[in-house]
């Protein structure tokens, strides 16, 4: 019998700057993350994202996108293979010596998946600055 997966979306920022904090715990008889949709994220560019294990840490790497609306990780796999061990980070694409943010609208969908840890839990931030 499946167990439970519990993902929250919390919100803050300013007028130009949204930041999403996304809180996970994983299904604790599976180690399944639900996906979560998130509403409301302002015509804007991506600018960082972040990931830190929780307390229960999960044993294997996995992954996390944020697909836009046409199905496209917004991270462009930069959270692909995470590192359960440690906080991860990520930024604007690297193009030469110039970086490329990643405009974002509407919706944002969170899946995460590859985890097996029962009870997983952690937190996944990104950053938006609005147009």
């Amino acid at each position: 019998m499946a167990g439970s997966s519990t993902v929250q979306e919390t919100v803050r920022g300013t007028a130009r700057l949204q930041v999403f904090d996304i809180t996970y715990t994983a299904d604790d008889a599976t180690g399944a993350i639900d996906a979560l949709t998130i509403a409301g994220v302002r015509d804007g560019l991506l600018v960082y994202w972040e990931h830190n294990p929780g307390a229960t840490a999960a044993t294997t790497a996995f992954d996390i996108v944020l697909n836009n609306e046409n199905d496209v990780d917004a991270l462009c796999g930069g959270a692909l293979d995470i590192d359960t061990s440690a906080n991860a980070c990520g930024g604007p694409i690297p193009n030469g010596s110039n970086i490329t943010p990643v405009p974002v609208y509407g919706t944002l969908d969170f899946v995460a998946t590859g985890n097996t840890q029962n009870s997983a839990t952690g937190v996944f931030t990104f950053s938006v600055i609005t147009l």
